[in-house]
């Protein structure tokens, strides 16, 4: 290509910080208003997106959702104002959205709520009556401390997300006392909906090489920011690439004038081979015109980027509106978790200081325990039922031999995450530790649920995760042959690397080699380290779960909701 190619990270994502937290009951009494605490105005996407990601610079997926309100209250039903708080970890108050000034205790005002699937997001209601003095005044210049406080009402908005027909109805509470209702309805944007499908392929690549793409969102007015939104497959062995039909939802690339950077990388020495910016408006009329798009390669020095002979075509392309992952949670689907746990001798003896499976000294948790916390929490409201299964690898038995599969809780037990947790603290302090590990087994044991379930027609998707603290997997091969197999059933796999162990054979495995034999992106590998950049990267990998649920259902002809 005439200049050394730039090195670049195939999984080089966009960090976000995240640390979910349980629901906290807040205290009711007027002084606890906390009127300093609340956040300047922002435009409703920028409150509503989840505040650790704000605070880092972030730009995270999101559907936008639209709520309905209306209340039941047992005095003063009339002139009143609801406002809808984002509650962050530390309890500050972020205000996106005020309804108008209602006589009647319904409002005509809806509040859009960008939705993230990754987050905890906890939202405050509050209801307040607006006197005479204020009533004739813009709502939006309304000072909160100056209006009289009715109540307030609590809730996660999956839990709104989750429940049949997106409706719920809350109490409303002024000082712990219950005065009246709530009642909320949600619904997705049609514009949520809209997605683009589309072949892409490459021409005159410089060898028979192994290619992929990664696509990524620039930020508007800062396009040095690139959050990628889908890295396609590798095609092996060939200068003239055409990868699998890509299907870019509208949480991908925002608006149809929003930037993307189309990079094609070589697998085999992870370089950078040529870039392209295009927006879908553009991927759309060169499809339309049969033109391509030239690959350039980018200046090191600031001057000129080299346009180069490989180029990008756009051999199919077709926007419609579809069943959404909402569409699909609100009709009865169910999400099932389902945990394994490393209980071998490379996570250390549970007493002492230094074991991954020792209790932290901080909040109580240990790292295996933050992970499923972390994974848990977010999932918990995708299955009713909270029939959660849990089990446990790398324990020796009585006869001598290694268990690599062995039951945390019982199966069809409703144990639910605390039942995991649970059965967790008691597993760690009597196993005997096994000397190596292997994951095969556990990834066996979740394809014979998820197989029963599809050849019994019950809409539910899996979600596996595995947490271990050795990169040394002595069965890589097994494992890479069970993921296969795994990748044409309703199920995900998620392996969480605890731990300061070398990880990076086992995640070149997983999240690259992988790729390239699977029917469809369904496995992701994701170290975590203590602290934040440990919660950085759960998040990361749950925002594409919804995805890999939505490849699946798609992949069997988008079955009747």
């Amino acid at each position: 290509m005439g200049e050394k190619a730039t090195k670049v990270k195939k999984f080089d994502y966009i960090r976000s910080c995240f640390r979910s937290t349980k629901v906290k009951k807040f205290d009711y009494t007027p002084s606890c208003f906390r009127a300093p605490k609340l956040g300047k105005s922002k435009t409703t996407n920028e409150a509503a997106v989840h505040p650790p990601f704000r605070s880092s610079g972030q730009y995270p997926l999101y559907s936008q959702i639209e709520l309905s309100l209306s209340s039941n209250l047992k005095e003063c039903g009339s002139h009143l104002l609801a406002v809808i708080f984002l509650v962050d970890k530390d309890e500050n108050f972020d205000e996106i959205g005020r309804t108008e000034v209602a006589s009647a205790p319904i409002w005509i005002e809806k509040i859009t709520v960008p939705f993230q699937f990754e987050a905890l997001q906890t939202l405050v209601f509050r209801l307040f009556h607006v006197s005479d003095v204020y009533r004739n005044l813009p709502v939006k210049t309304l000072n909160l401390t100056k209006l009289t406080y009715l109540g307030e009402a609590t809730c996660i908005l999956s839990e709104i997300i989750t429940t049949p027909g997106r409706s719920v109805t809350l109490q409303l509470l002024a000082e712990s006392t219950n005065v009246g209702t709530l009642s909320l309805q949600a619904e997705e944007t049609i514009a949520s909906k809209t997605v683009v499908n589309m072949t892409l392929g490459s021409e005159n690549l410089d060898s028979k090489s192994n290619y992929f793409l990664i696509i990524s969102r620039l930020i508007r007015d800062n396009t040095t920011i690139a959050i990628p939104v889908y890295v396609t497959e590798v095609v092996k062995n060939n200068p003239n690439p055409i990868w699998k039909p890509i299907c870019l939802t509208v949480q991908h690339f925002e608006r149809k004038e929003t930037s993307l950077l189309l990079e094609c990388i070589d697998y085999k020495t992870s370089e950078r081979i040529g870039m392209t910016v295009k927006s879908v408006s553009q991927l759309e009329s060169l499809f339309q015109q049969k033109e391509a798009a030239l690959f350039v390669y980018p200046s090191t020095t600031h001057g000129r980027n080299k346009v180069l002979k490989g180029q990008l075509n756009v051999d199919a392309f077709e926007k419609k509106v579809q069943d959404s992952f909402l569409d699909y949670i609100s009709s009865g689907f169910k999400i099932g978790y389902m945990a394994a746990v490393d209980f071998s001798a490379s996570s250390g003896d549970y007493r002492t200081a230094t074991s991954l499976h020792h209790d932290s000294p901080l909040n109580g948790l240990n790292p295996y325990q933050q992970a499923i916390m972390g994974v848990g929490e977010v999932l918990q409201f995708y299955d009713s039922n909270e029939n959660f299964l849990a089990w446990g690898f790398g324990r020796m038995k009585e006869d001598g031999n290694e268990s690599h599969c062995f039951e945390l809780t019982r199966d069809n037990e409703s144990s639910g995450l605390e039942g995991i947790m649970s059965a967790y603290a008691n597993t760690r302090t009597s196993v005997v530790p096994a000397k190596t590990t292997r994951l095969s087994d556990v990834i066996e044991k979740a394809i014979g649920i998820a197989s029963h379930a599809r050849s019994q027609n019950i809409r539910k998707y899996f979600v596996l995760q595995i947490v271990t603290g050795d990169g040394a997997c002595l069965d890589i091969a097994d494992t890479i042959d069970a993921l296969v197999r795994a990748s044409t059933l309703p199920l995900s796999v998620l392996v969480v690397g605890v731990g300061n162990a070398n990880f990076t054979h086992m995640e070149r495995a997983l999240n690259a080699d992988l790729r390239s034999s699977t029917t469809r992106d369904m496995v992701q590998f994701v170290p975590v380290q203590e602290g934040l950049s440990g919660q950085v990267s759960l998040m990361q990998a749950l925002f594409a779960l919804p995805d890999q649920f939505m490849s699946y259902f798609r992949s069997l002809g988008s079955p009747q909701i």
